[in-house]
């Protein structure tokens, strides 16, 4: 099975983001985030631990 990539701006969709691995079943899933859509470092944190938790490890913020 092929994998994806997602583009985000908007770091408020991580969880949609995350399900979408789940309801492709892909195996390798990259996530690029635009640094400015976190609103801290705390929210960012979070966010990559929520990807990290549905297998989601490969993830880049620009």
């Amino acid at each position: 099975m092929f994998g994806a990539l997602v583009v985000c701006l908007d770091g408020d969709v991580v969880v949609n983001i995350a399900k979408l691995k789940e309801e492709y079943e892909r195996e390798v899933m990259r996530v690029v985030f635009r640094d400015s859509s976190f609103k801290d470092a705390v929210v960012k944190t979070n966010a990559l631990e929520v990807l990290k938790q549905f297998g989601i490890d490969e993830v880049v913020s620009v």
